[in-house]
């Protein structure tokens, strides 16, 4: 670190959210092999009454994100390939922080210029001082890009949704010129709720003086894998991956 580079380190629920399309066969094969399978003792009677083929997100889950080797097997039947998850990501790919449906934040930023705190923003009121620059998250800046429409219609091809979500800390580096000004900072927040992963504020990048910083994944810890879904145009939403229609 020289006296004109500092780093950030935001720490929280950090996100890895894919979108992309698969061929419907793909789509197909995949839900016929759930469905096929029976679908195990899991479901509520009540559920059984209401929806003969419902699989568990957690069946889904285990198959989509983990069993790599069946996932290529149906790929093949189907006319394709298929190497991992993170594959699917020609409609939307993003490392960042994913906030919820309420506000920008429960995560927290440091800023540190050769290993000393400069200013420290965090999700609440700041009832004392911590020796320095102890501010509120909701001051920072928000840049707010227009919402991402749903997916298109491509055919032979239907949109899936997946992704991870898991405690953690991105860092991002970048340049001083002076004093770091807390007023230059900036955070991009999307909104992904046409995505089908329930994420209306998802924090994908931070500017500083109107760069973009670069960030790496420095710490993640207890990763949970959100349900994978696909876009129906008829029914105009995201479904769980066993439904057909």
């Amino acid at each position: 670190m020289t006296s004109k580079t500092f780093k950030m380190e935001v720490s929280g629920y950090v996100c890895e959210i894919m979108c992309g399309y698969i061929p419907l066969s793909f789509k197909k094969a995949f839900s016929d092999h759930l469905l096929s399978q029976g679908v195990g003792d899991d479901r509520p009677e009540w559920v059984l009454k209401r929806n003969p083929n419902y699989v568990s997100p957690d069946r889904i889950r285990s198959i989509w994100y983990e069993n790599d080797d069946l996932m290529g097997q149906l790929a093949l039947h189907a006319g394709c390939t298929w190497s991992a998850y993170q594959d699917i990501d020609d409609i939307f790919h993003g490392i960042g922080f994913g906030t919820g449906k309420d506000t920008i934040g429960l995560f927290d930023i440091q800023v540190k210029a050769n290993e000393t705190l400069l200013a420290e923003f965090v999700p609440f009121d700041p009832v004392e001082e911590l020796g320095h620059p102890l501010l509120r998250l909701e001051d920072v800046a928000a840049i707010r890009p227009p919402a991402l429409p749903p997916p298109g219609r491509q055919q032979g091809l239907v949109a899936v949704s997946a992704g991870s979500w898991a405690k953690g800390t991105l860092r991002f580096c970048g340049n001083l010129e002076g004093a770091f000004d807390p007023g230059a900072l900036a955070l991009i927040v999307m909104d992904l709720s046409n995505l089908g992963v329930g994420e209306d504020h998802f924090v994908s990048g931070i500017l500083y003086g109107g760069q973009s910083l670069v960030g790496e994944v420095i710490r993640e810890m207890d990763r949970e894998m959100y349900p994978v879904t696909w876009y129906s145009h008829e029914k105009s939403r995201w479904l769980p991956m066993y439904d057909h229609h």
